[in-house]
């Protein structure tokens, strides 16, 4: 992050145009002992040997914040972590996302931001497709392997619908789904 700055918001030996990084990770299913914590990490100086002082604009070039949300549906004392569980649950509609988000934290739902929900939304369930169409795929293949059955009869083993067997025959014999 801070060396993808070189050439772009700096060049040659020219450090001092170089801005500070923070970086964000929500973590929606933390273990519980991390779940409803937020911590922020950063750079301090530690003079190990010598007498120095360094400018902390010089060295304080990045700070990292985890934020680990608790389960669905359970209340924490903090809004914001309350705030994101609604936003990234992929157990709650998107519907109720926004209504929830509207009505308990204030935040008015415009247009514009019930389209963003929307699209959130869409791309979780996106996610989850991909991944499930990846495990399926993988699921034929290992069929294919251990039965020495042909794809056509793993997939009806599997009870693959008519209409997507076309994908999966792409996926894993990695021909196109056209042919």
């Amino acid at each position: 992050m801070i060396s993808s700055q070189y050439g772009t918001v700096f060049k040659d030996s020219n450090y001092d145009l170089i801005k500070k990084v923070s970086s964000i990770w929500i973590c929606t299913q933390p273990p519980k002992y991390r779940q409803n914590t937020i911590v922020k990490y950063g750079f301090t100086e530690e003079v190990v040997y010598g007498n120095v002082k360094e400018d902390e604009d010089n060295y304080d070039l990045i700070s990292v914040a985890i934020i680990c949300l608790g389960t669905d549906g359970e209340e924490c004392e903090e809004a914001l972590l309350n705030m994101l569980s609604v936003l990234l649950s992929d157990s709650i509609a998107s519907k109720v996302k926004k209504e929830t988000l509207q009505n308990v934290f204030g935040i008015p739902m415009t247009e514009e931001l019930e389209r963003e929900v929307d699209d959130m939304c869409n791309l979780s369930q996106g996610v989850y497709d991909k991944g499930y169409d990846i495990a399926l795929a993988n699921a034929i293949k290992n069929l294919m392997e251990t039965t020495e059955w042909d794809i056509e009869k793993c997939m009806d083993s599997l009870k693959i619908p008519d209409d997507k067997k076309m994908i999966y025959k792409a996926a894993v014999l990695g021909v196109s789904a056209s042919a």
